[in-house]
């Protein structure tokens, strides 16, 4: 269940009570470098910080990257740092876009792809339980 909600021009994004961030594109998007900075502000507006969120990416309804955001995603200025991805795909062609996303981006935090919504939360759950379990502090014996 969601607790906040925005619209950008190419996504639903909502924020769980467990604080999963979840983007869900609209029907037949085509992803360009504005969109992909809208997404990535609007996550971090609506989550209240700026990185280090636990975000599900359903790109089942993407139709195409352009070129500058296929760049964007290469490039070091894209400073948009989450905790962990899960990407969410629905066919061979949405997959073959993570893929190659994964691919070139190397980002620097754990990013999985998916078949399905419930298992990419799963993955989360257990990358953030573990995440926190080696923050913590050691106790000596």
């Amino acid at each position: 269940m969601s607790i906040k909600q925005v619209q950008t021009s190419i996504a639903k994004i909502s924020i769980e009570r467990d604080s999963i961030v979840l983007v869900e594109l609209i029907e037949n998007t085509y992803s360009t470098y504005e969109t992909l900075e809208e997404n990535s502000l609007a996550i971090n507006k609506l989550s209240g910080k700026q990185g280090g969120d636990l975000v599900i990416f359903d790109i089942q309804n993407l139709k195409g990257v352009s070129k500058e955001a296929r760049s964007l995603a290469k490039s070091m200025r894209y400073n948009f740092v989450y905790k962990a991805v899960g990407i969410v795909v629905g066919n061979l062609l949405t997959r073959m876009f993570a893929s190659f996303f994964v691919g070139i981006s190397r980002p620097g935090f754990p990013i999985k792809i998916f078949n399905c919504k419930k298992d990419a939360h799963v993955w989360l759950l257990k990358i953030n339980s573990e995440l926190k379990q080696s923050n913590s502090p050691k106790l000596d014996s």
